[in-house]
């Protein structure tokens, strides 16, 4: 079977191996409401299902992450390259952006015009990242794509159900992807959306309580074993421009939402748009600040304390390099990509090292090696320590 691929698309799935290709089957981390009525009692340790409502919002005990294979990533349009560094492997990958390509499926996908440059790469800004897996990042904003990593190709997926919404905080639990809140029509909206990656189908969830404009979205497990989203940062109000201090939680069994209270102990909390936040094994929730500052925050959900901790200038030094994303790898480690600082008219050399991934415990009481990747070949795949 033949293909056609024309202006860097490509109209049939048969050019690429089944195995390569996204799948339709990831397995899931079951939340509580797709457990049988039979075994949630049991699993809770509780006599009905009435018990298992009322308890579902507690946190009396330790949370827990949900462990995912995922890679620390960066779109560089100045050079046109994909950068990621995956963190069980400590490999670099680097993907030339010019020679992309465009997956479509389906019949009449020969009429689709599309211009991969123009309305996907000169508009992520408007586009909220994730990486699902290794392999895979998807692309949630004003349309829906998926990246595949491996083999440098974009491919359209369906669209959420809220037309025109920008920058939604995400969230996966290994088979549905969150996406709350976000701009729509020069405003930040309350909008909130679950696709499932089985059936390629978004659903409309209760509204959230509040917007969280440019803030960020984890999924983490309860002490009870329910799945939680919680959504913290960013902006409540455009114009005007007000923070958010809320903290605000989805219960994905009882499909509702809550705002919980917490003892802030730093003096002042600051807006923080676009931070990292991920949670580590011992069950806090870490807010990493970056842009326009490190400031990085633990918040105790069973003691109900967000506290700043120390900045990261004692690893990644901010005169020297600038923080693009931190994520906890599927082991116990966080990792933080970064790239070094240009000052203006200065060229890099082109020795140095243009991006660094510094990786910590989770604890964040101890820091491996720095891996630095140097740009002497555009798909040089190696990692100096």
């Amino acid at each position: 079977m033949g293909c056609t691929q024309v202006k860097n698309r490509v109209y049939d799935d048969s050019l690429f191996p089944a195995s390569d290709l996204p799948s339709t089957n990831v397995k899931s981390i079951a939340s509580l409401c797709e457990i049988p009525s039979s075994e949630k009692s049991t699993a809770m340790g509780t006599p009905s299902l009435p018990n298992i409502y009322n308890l579902s919002s507690g946190f009396c005990g330790k949370i827990t992450p949900i462990k995912m294979n995922q890679v620390l990533f960066h779109f560089d349009l100045s050079s046109m390259r994909f950068i990621s560094f995956e963190m069980n492997t400590k490999d670099w990958t680097v993907n030339d952006l010019t020679k992309t390509r465009f997956l479509v499926r389906g019949e009449g996908s020969a009429k689709f015009d599309f211009d991969i440059i123009k309305d996907i790469l000169m508009g992520l800004r408007n586009y909220s990242l994730i990486a699902i897996d290794a392999k895979h990042i998807e692309l949630i904003g004003p349309r829906h794509f998926q990246y595949n990593i491996t083999l440098n190709y974009f491919e359209k997926k369906p669209s959420m159900i809220a037309a025109g919404v920008k920058n939604p905080c995400l969230a996966f639990t290994g088979r549905r992807l969150f996406a709350f809140s976000g701009e729509q029509k020069s405003e930040y909206c309350r909008n909130a959306e679950v696709y499932d990656m089985n059936s390629n189908t978004w659903t409309s969830v209760e509204d959230m309580p509040s917007p969280h404009g440019k803030g960020a979205a984890c999924c983490f497990l309860s002490n009870l074993n329910i799945v939680k989203v919680l959504i913290a940062g960013g902006y409540s109000q455009k114009k005007p421009l007000i923070a958010s201090f809320d903290l605000s939680i989805y219960d994905d069994f009882r499909k509702g939402w809550m705002t919980i209270d917490i003892q802030c102990q730093v003096f002042s909390l600051r807006a923080m748009p676009n931070p990292s936040i991920f949670v580590t094994e011992d069950g806090i929730i870490h807010l990493q600040e970056t842009r326009g500052g490190y400031d990085h925050y633990e918040l105790k959900l069973h003691k109900r304390k967000l506290v700043r901790k120390p900045e990261l200038d004692r690893m990644v030094d901010s005169r020297q390099y600038e923080i693009i994303r931190a994520n906890r790898g599927e082991n116990e480690e966080v990792g933080f990509l970064a790239k070094i600082r240009q000052e203006s008219g200065e060229p890099i050399r082109k020795s140095a090292p243009e991006y660094c991934v510094a990786i910590c415990d989770g604890k964040f009481k101890e820091w491996s090696e720095k891996y630095v990747f140097t740009n002497k070949k555009l798909k040089a795949k190696t990692c100096i320590r």
